[in-house]
């Protein structure tokens, strides 16, 4: 008897033994006994998504460094299978390990980890695990969570209080909610600043109409950010009109900028009063305000409006044409018909661009003259004019869409593809499996998805062959949206035979040097100059790019070709159409910092498809949190910031260090 009760103990002495042996090889392979030496190659298997055999037998290892780091590199593979073993680090003896675990199961975005996550909760003490933990249920989480949020919200630990009521929202975002929620926010929106933020963009995402009046009140509170949160949460319930033309006489220009939004996206009976705040705002000092007030007008459906927007037009400035363009064909077609005329050859491609969609409100009678736009050697142009040209439903626009699928240029076969959609040109299946096939990867793969949507949407089973071998594409959004292409054409689903996880496989610049002192980026624009400080302890890669390419002069006098006020600024496309890139990829690099006013993210077009464009927020957007790699944040020269507008221009970057 008393040699069978030490079994267990042999068995246990034995798993210990051949876990020593495969940590030892592990460690001899990777060459070098240092612990320097192991975090070396965990980034090389980090950043080329390789060794997830190795990175899970190193979460054993006695150094605190290498399972977290270890755990980094497995929560940015993104990978569900590894689900269960990060789960386990849950239990790690060391903070920063538990920490880096729980936002490692965040980052699978699936839901299969929430179960974890919440019996962490239960036990876990420290607050800045425990944030880590409310965050992660926030992208994982369903009911459950809310459930335990709130739980959460009742504890008198007001520490966690901020990171509750934004995972709230983000459920919300995700379509979870409860209006159980709404008194416990309310009750904290009367809390500190941080928490007031925290709750009024919960309440903003949850969009119960019960709140109008709280989020009405709220409008008058201190703190600007909390006012542009109940400006967006009134026009997503549909409420509060009279309080919103009120906050377009806020101070802070991105409340004024919400209030326009909320309103725009309400069908309102007294729109007339809506229509002449709009007028009088379309006067602003503030750019931004000023052009999004004239683009809100063309809801107004009043051709007086159109009339009294007509001293726009007086404006040197191509972006005012631009928008005034648009909404004159909306408001008074007759009179946008002239004016769109007169600009014919104006040599402003942001002018173009306006008479492009204006054209496209204008309708059929108009094919000839978007089709010569289409036809543009400025993508910019021909781009819009191919997206206006998809609104305008005539089967005479289908030969349009086929020469411009089969014109190699990513931006318009990918706008093709979806034009092609629009018309249900099923005549244009073999041109659009033709086309795909000269398509590669990185630089194909907007397009190459935009033609696997099409295919499914035209329900062509000349495609079978295409997307079955698509779904197991490297991508994994190009093969999610071939799996969904074959179940709408087959009725067969086959999202269980999608890769996971991918290597990258085409080179990338290899420096992953962290700098142990600050470093920044002196950024010089058309608007004036700001300041970057860049990340590089917590994304080397992205950092160490954004440098070569900087010292190189690769971003002298490219412009900023996006600008969503209150939202973002992007540019650093060398294309200047968001479609351009430096001829490689880069691995996201997702990391502790979050998305608040100044932070600077790289673009993707699906996970680890960076490059050399960037975007920097206007205010905060915890949202993007987890889903874009930020590699910067602003410290100087804000008020430069938030003034750039699209085709704004970078004249040169210079780096500090």
């Amino acid at each position: 008897m008393s040699n069978m009760s030490n079994i267990p103990d042999l068995l246990n002495l034995r798993v210990w033994v051949c876990f020593f042996f495969l940590l030892a090889g592990i460690i001899s392979e990777i060459g070098g006994q240092t612990p320097e030496n192991i975090s070396d190659k965990i980034s090389q298997w980090e950043y080329y998504r390789q060794g997830k055999k190795e990175l899970i037998a190193l979460l054993e290892s006695p150094k605190e460094e290498i399972r977290q780091r270890s755990l980094r590199a497995l929560g940015r593979r993104q990978d569900p299978s590894t689900i269960k073993v990060i789960a386990e680090r849950m239990q790690d003896e060391s903070i920063a390990v538990r920490k880096e675990a729980a936002f490692a199961l965040g980052q699978m975005f699936d839901s299969k980890a929430q179960n974890y996550l919440l019996e962490s909760l239960k036990t876990e003490r420290k607050p800045q695990v425990l944030k880590m933990i409310i965050e992660a249920l926030g992208k994982t989480g369903d009911e459950r969570a809310i459930d335990a949020l709130h739980q959460v919200l009742k504890r008198k630990n007001h520490s966690i209080h901020t990171q509750t009521a934004y995972s709230l929202g983000l459920l919300a975002y995700r379509n979870h909610k409860k209006k159980e929620s709404v008194p416990l926010l309310l009750n904290i929106l009367e809390g500190n600043t941080s928490e007031r933020q925290a709750a009024s963009y919960a309440l903003m995402r949850m969009a119960f109409p019960s709140t109008e009046a709280n989020l009405v009140n709220t409008l008058s509170d201190s703190d600007p950010l909390v006012r542009m949160n109940a400006a967006r949460g009134l026009g997503n319930i549909k409420g509060g009109q009279k309080s919103l033309r009120k906050a377009f006489l806020d101070s802070d220009w991105r409340v004024v900028i919400n209030a326009i939004n909320a309103l725009d996206s309400i069908q309102e009976q007294d729109s007339f009063e809506t229509g002449l705040g709009l007028l009088f705002l379309a006067h602003h000092s503030n750019q931004h305000v000023r052009l999004s007030a004239i683009k809100a007008l063309r809801k107004q459906k009043n051709p007086s409006f159109g009339e009294a927007l007509l001293f726009c037009l007086s404006s040197k400035d191509p972006l005012v044409i631009k928008e005034t363009l648009a909404t004159l064909a909306s408001l008074s077609p007759k009179i946008a018909q002239k004016r769109i005329a007169q600009y014919k050859d104006d040599p402003s491609h942001l002018v173009q661009i306006g008479r492009a969609e204006a054209l496209g409100i204008l309708g059929k009678d108009h094919l000839a003259e978007l089709k010569k736009l289409c036809q543009s050697k400025d993508t910019r142009i021909a781009g819009a004019a191919l997206e206006s040209l998809a609104q305008v439903k005539d089967s005479r626009s289908i030969p349009i869409f086929r020469e411009a699928l089969r014109s190699g240029d990513i931006a318009l076969t990918t706008y093709a593809a979806q034009g092609l959609v629009q018309q249900k040109a099923k005549s244009a299946v073999e041109d659009l499996i033709k086309v795909y096939q000269k398509l590669s990867f990185p630089e194909g793969v907007e397009p190459m998805q935009a033609i696997i949507e099409a295919l499914g949407n035209l329900q062509s089973k000349k495609a079978e062959s295409l997307l079955r071998k698509a779904i197991k594409a490297p991508h994994r959004p190009l093969a999610q949206a071939a799996a969904k292409a074959w179940k709408e054409i087959s009725g067969e689903d086959l999202a269980h035979e999608i890769c996971l996880n991918s290597e990258i496989t085409t080179p990338f610049p290899q420096n992953m040097e962290v700098f142990s002192f600050p470093i920044y980026a002196h950024i010089e624009t058309s608007r004036g100059n700001f300041i970057i400080e860049l990340l590089s302890k917590d994304a080397p890669v992205a950092v160490n790019n954004f440098i070569t390419l900087a010292e190189k002069g690769f971003y002298n006098n490219l412009s900023f070709h996006r600008v969503v006020p209150n939202f973002v600024v992007q540019g650093g496309d060398p294309r200047g159409d968001g479609w351009g890139g430096p001829g490689y990829v880069i691995p996201c690099e997702n990391n502790f910092h979050r998305y608040g006013t100044g932070m600077v993210g790289m673009p993707l077009a699906g996970k680890d498809t960076g490059g050399c464009q960037l975007f920097i927020t206007h205010s905060p957007q915890p949202h993007l949190n987890g889903r874009y790699t930020i590699f910067g944040q602003v410290t100087g020269g804000i008020e430069v910031l938030m003034k750039i507008q699209m085709g704004d221009r970078f004249i040169k970057v210079e780096i500090e260090k």
